[in-house]
């Protein structure tokens, strides 16, 4: 493992984990590994952390520019519910995650309010003579809202 090497050579390694697989033996492996785990929130990939906090109408605007990178747009025709778990699906398998953060951010005029969270531990934990806990949760939030 990286982590492992980089603590190695002396370096101080942080790493931000997502919750959607692999379970407590892969985070106890990341923890032994890293002087400090930041973990989204439980079942949350980066595809969920992605838009947990922002409104469901703001993602269908997002997602339809995804026709632009030759799929159909995963919102169109489906319920607030149905169109998230496409929506999710698309992201990850087709790699999207760039192209729907730049639209993301028109809609909503910033970044998304998970990674936002997620950033900010980072920058919490990464202060010289940080002298926290080994493993930080990133706070759950709202799924998005219904349109």
């Amino acid at each position: 493992m990286i982590a492992e090497l980089a603590r190695q050579l002396g370096f101080r390694v942080i790493a931000l984990i997502d919750r959607d697989k692999g379970g407590a033996a892969v985070e106890a492996e990341v923890q032994a590994a890293c002087d400090v785990v930041i973990r989204l929130p439980p079942n949350h990939a980066i595809e969920r952390a992605m838009l947990a906090g922002i409104p469901a109408w703001k993602i269908r605007a997002a997602s339809a520019t995804l026709t632009e990178y030759g799929i159909p747009d995963p919102a169109a025709g489906r319920t607030d519910d149905a169109m998230l778990t496409e929506l999710y699906k698309v992201l990850h398998k087709q790699g999207l995650h760039e192209q729907m953060l730049s639209p993301l951010h028109v809609e909503t005029g910033g970044p998304p309010p998970m990674i936002v969270a997620a950033l900010a531990c980072l920058a919490s934990v990464a202060r010289p003579g940080y002298p926290g806990p080994r493993v930080v949760d990133v706070p759950p939030m709202a799924p998005p809202a219904a349109s």
